[in-house]
């Protein structure tokens, strides 16, 4: 019997001295250079990784212009982006893809036509249909098939009452877009929002590379996925792109997801031979090419 309790006991220790050198080998880290950053988001299943990163590039421009942390709400730009390209798509009558994917162009043109509210202005992602996140299965289940439908209509007139029942669905999954908030204790309508923000959206351009247009002009890109922005057409010195990757050329390259921001030297022209350019595949599609650029002094 003392045999046992003594076993156990010098059992006991032994497990206390392994916790204990566990908790002193924890590695110790010294904050050296500590760059600020807004919120960390999850896209959860949908697929706005577009929406997403590029609102968080702005969110970071914007910190970077004023040193104002921002929240900006991605289900606005969903909200916009869709109704959209359900409208080119129907127009086209089906003849391109209406799909979760976008490209950084989408939030740029939703930021200048139609404005930006913060986060909490909105239900929060995935609320509304009982979830904590975002959750597109249901929703693009529900409403691909509404718009396919209206678009491949054989009618030989198609009313308008289509755009409020869709409209109907995009506020069920992702809430109603706000005419009016009230932001710090201050009102606004979207609009007044995105221009108190601190910075100029005429400083940001999409840039593409295809071979079918001119080079170093501008184009409206063939609607793979409902689009209807115009890009600077880009050369590559090495060729068109190919798979996922990118080049650091020029003076500054700064990449988050699918934001990015391009700064030129002071008092030039945006001459992009020289300064360079950035190819990458776009998750959503193999046309889904284009990219934001920052121009400074421009």
């Amino acid at each position: 019997m003392k045999k046992t309790i003594i076993m156990a006991l010098l059992a006991t220790f032994a497990i206390g001295a392994n916790a204990q050198e566990k908790v002193d080998n924890k590695p110790v880290f010294t904050t050296v250079k500590e760059i600020p950053i807004t919120s960390i988001k999850d896209q959860n299943r949908s697929g706005t990784c577009w929406a997403y990163s590029t609102l968080s590039y702005f969110e970071a421009e914007i910190l970077k212009a004023t040193g104002k942390t921002y929240d900006l709400c991605e289900s606005f730009v969903a909200n916009k982006t869709y109704m959209d390209r359900a409208t080119q798509v129907i127009r086209l009558h089906g003849d391109c893809q209406f799909s979760q994917g976008g490209s950084a162009y989408d939030v740029l043109y939703v930021l200048k036509h139609y404005g930006i509210c913060p986060e909490d202005a909105m239900p929060f992602p995935g609320s509304l249909y009982g979830d904590s996140l975002n959750n597109f299965n249901e929703f693009f289940s529900l409403m691909s098939p509404y718009v396919d439908a209206i678009a491949k209509n054989k009618a030989t007139k198609i009313s308008n009452q289509w755009k409020p029942g869709l409209q109907g669905i995009l506020n069920a999954y992702l809430g109603e877009c706000p005419a009016n908030f009230t932001f710090e204790g201050k009102s606004y309508t979207p609009e007044t929002f995105v221009n108190s923000l601190g910075i100029n959206l005429d400083d940001y351009v999409s840039i593409t590379s295809f071979s079918h247009h001119p080079f170093y002009t501008q184009f409206v890109m063939e609607p793979a996925n409902g689009g209807h922005d115009a890009h600077h057409r880009q050369r590559h010195r090495q060729g068109l792109h190919s798979g996922l990757g990118w080049r650091r050329v020029g003076r500054r390259l700064h990449t988050q997801g699918i934001g990015i921001c391009h700064r030129l030297q002071e008092g030039t022209e945006p001459n992009w031979q020289r300064h360079g350019s950035l190819a990458q595949a776009h998750p959503h599609g193999e046309n889904q090419l284009a990219r934001l650029f920052r121009l400074q002094g421009a």
